[in-house]
């Protein structure tokens, strides 16, 4: 009966070496895939950090950067102008605070991919319905009195961390009243 003990014993043993042995190589890959990560990101803020010094910017263009960056700059830019129907060029301090800001969106896009999983990130369809639980719209402090009722505009996504919202900022149009069978939500959830 001792030996019977004994021998299963030796095995739980055996079964708890090989079970440490294997979670020692499991915590090896993460650190090794964890540093990968690091060095990418590390590598995308200082490829970030290179623009948008302003006069790089206007000398190279974005592009000259990071393809991804100049594709998103010039999506928002050309959302931007439609929205207002412009047809002359930026001022130069509009275009200054345009790249900061699209600067710092990539920074946190970065983020929300730095950890795993990644967090899942909203984004709005022009025309969405206006939700406050998701939502911050820039523009309530000027239009108190009216009603957000859909989005013209998303200047910042929105996230969820770890079962908390973390609101998307949006330009809205007003109304008095809301028809909200008239108005797509339009909420995408994605993970980055």
């Amino acid at each position: 009966m001792l030996s019977q003990i004994l021998i299963q014993a030796t095995r739980k043993r055996d079964e708890a070496l090989m079970e440490a042995s294997k979670l020692k190589y499991s915590m090896a890959e993460l650190e090794k895939k964890l540093n990968k990560l690091d060095v990418y990101c590390h590598n995308l803020k200082s490829g970030l950090d290179e623009c948008l010094a302003w006069e790089e910017v206007l000398n190279k263009g974005t592009r000259h950067f990071s393809e991804e960056f100049s594709q998103f700059c010039d999506r928002k830019m050309n959302e931007i102008v439609a929205m207002l129907g412009w047809n002359r060029a930026w001022p130069e301090p509009l275009l200054q605070a345009f790249f900061g800001a699209s600067k710092s969106l990539c920074l946190v896009h970065l983020l929300a991919n730095s950890v795993h999983p990644g967090l899942p990130i909203f984004r709005l369809d022009k025309g969405a319905r206006f939700d406050s639980v998701y939502m911050e719209d820039m523009d309530g402090e000027r239009a108190k009195k009216l009603v957000p009722s859909m989005v013209r505009i998303l200047i910042t996504p929105g996230f969820y961390v770890y079962g908390n919202v973390v609101k998307c900022k949006v330009i809205c149009r007003y109304s008095n009243n809301m028809d909200s069978s008239l108005i797509d939500k339009g909420l995408t959830s994605s993970f980055p």
